[in-house]
């Protein structure tokens, strides 16, 4: 995979993780391409450094499990959909990103088994997901703990799988 950093750095070869020290602070646009199927932050200290979402590209996802999690100051500006047909994770997937609240409602989650907590703590997220296919999923535990402006209809969820 190739990272393209924003401040004219590009590592190219990249495999695994990724890292990057800048000589100067500021707002940097960070572009990624080829071979990138997964995300984690996962609480990281400068989770909340990430403050947007601009594209998701023709990347083909293989988890999404604590992809955005303490991602406090992002926003979603994304007018494409990611490609989810190999997620099955989506565990804390915004956990703790206060700020988010971006419009998923177009997302295929069809695939999707595992969604616990995945919107814990994302206290300003209140978009429509009722459209969702989530008739895969058998993990909802606290999936909307903490999310305290969250108010919208999930009442065509066929919830049938649901074990926790």
């Amino acid at each position: 995979m190739t990272v393209h950093w924003g401040d004219g750095v590009v590592s190219a070869g990249v495999s695994g993780s990724a890292t990057h020290t800048y000589a100067n602070p500021g707002t940097h646009t960070v572009s990624v391409y080829g071979g990138l199927e997964a995300i984690s932050l996962d609480g990281h200290p400068d989770a909340a450094k990430l403050v947007s979402v601009d594209r998701w590209g023709d990347a083909s996802w293989r988890s999404m499990e604590s992809a955005f999690s303490g991602a406090a100051n992002m926003v979603y500006a994304a007018v494409d959909a990611p490609d989810l047909s190999r997620v099955t994770d989506m565990a804390q997937m915004f956990s703790g990103a206060t700020s988010f609240d971006g419009d998923i409602s177009s997302w295929d989650v069809s695939s999707v088994t595992d969604m616990a907590q995945m919107f814990s703590g994302a206290a300003s997220f209140n978009r429509p997901l009722n459209a969702w296919d989530v008739s895969s999923v058998t993990d909802m535990t606290g999936m909307f703990l903490g999310a305290s402006s969250f108010n919208q209809p999930l009442d065509r969820w066929d919830v049938s799988s649901v074990t926790d």
